[in-house]
C-alpha cells in the first residue's frame, strides 16, 4: 500500500468571524492561513445556533452564508477549495453536529428544525448526499447520541483548551462500526483563532472540490488523517486491505 497517494489535505472543522461569535478570524484570513499551511481545501463549519433564531429564517440564512461567500471568493483567488459546512445546534441541549452536503438554498429549511431535535432532523433530512456528524461527542456538557440517529462522529477534535476525550470517542466509534459498517469517523482542528489551525487533516487521493465530493469521500472510508508527521488510519485498514 502506498500511503503517499493520500497527499491532499482538507480541514473539516473551522470557524470564522463574525458568523461564529466565538471566532476571531475573518473568512479571508482563514483561507490564507490554511493555504500557507499547505492545505488544499478547507470546510467552513460556522455555528448555526439559537442566536440566529432572533433574526428570522431569511436573514439568518443570508448572515450565515455571508462568511462562506467571502471565504469562497478568497479560495478562488488562491486556487484553494472552500467547502460549505455547518456546526448545527438544536435548542434541546448543548450538543453540536457537523453537517456536510447541504446546499445554500437549504439553509432556511435547516433553520426551521433548530427548535426540534436531531432525531427529527435525521428522520426528515436523511439522504445519501447529506451527513450529520456529532462533533466532539464526549466533551463536558455533551450527550453522545446513539449511532442510529447519526451518520458518524468526530472521533478526533483537536481544539486547544477543550478535553474532547478522544479515547472515549474511539471506543464509541469502534462499537458503532460493529453495528453499522457505513458509520463515519471524522477529525478536525476546530479552528477559531490564529495559531489554532491545521492540527489535523483529512488526507485524500484527490482534492474534494465541493460538498458533494467531500461527502462521497467520507462515505467511501477511503481516507487517512494526518497529524504533524504522523498518519492515522481511522478504520484500521484501507478498503483495499479489508
Amino acid at each position: 500500500m502506498e500511503i503517499n497517494i493520500y497527499k491532499y489535505k482538507t480541514e473539516l472543522h473551522a470557524h470564522t468571524s463574525p458568523v461564529s461569535s466565538c471566532a476571531d478570524i475573518s473568512p479571508e484570513e482563514l483561507v490564507q492561513i490554511y493555504a500557507d499551511a499547505g492545505y488544499d481545501a478547507v470546510c467552513v463549519t460556522n455555528h448555526f445556533t439559537s442566536r440566529l433564531m432572533e433574526m428570522g429564517a431569511r436573514q439568518a440564512a443570508e448572515f450565515f452564508l455571508s462568511d462562506y461567500h467571502r471565504a469562497a471568493e478568497e479560495g478562488e483567488r488562491l486556487k484553494m477549495s472552500v467547502i460549505l459546512g455547518m456546526e448545527l445546534r438544536f435548542v434541546e441541549n448543548s450538543n453540536d453536529y457537523l453537517l456536510y452536503g447541504f446546499g445554500e438554498d437549504e439553509v432556511e429549511g435547516i433553520y426551521s428544525y433548530m427548535s426540534g431535535t436531531p432525531e427529527d432532523f435525521y428522520r426528515d433530512w436523511k439522504r445519501e448526499e447529506l451527513l450529520l456528524i456529532q462533533a466532539h461527542p464526549f466533551r463536558k456538557g455533551i450527550v453522545a447520541k446513539p449511532p442510529s440517529v447519526l451518520d458518524g462522529i468526530e472521533v478526533l477534535n483537536m481544539a486547544p483548551g477543550h478535553n474532547s476525550c478522544p479515547a472515549y470517542s474511539s471506543v464509541y466509534g469502534k462499537r458503532a462500526l460493529s453495528e453499522r459498517k457505513d458509520f463515519i469517523l471524522t477529525a478536525g482542528s476546530d479552528c477559531h483563532h490564529r495559531g489554532y489551525e491545521a492540527f489535523i487533516s483529512l488526507l485524500t487521493k484527490e482534492v474534494p472540490k465541493n460538498s458533494a465530493e467531500l461527502v462521497s469521500v467520507l462515505r467511501s472510508h477511503d481516507y487517512l488523517f494526518g497529524m504533524g508527521a504522523s498518519v492515522i488510519f481511522p478504520y484500521g485498514a484501507l478498503p483495499s486491505e479489508q
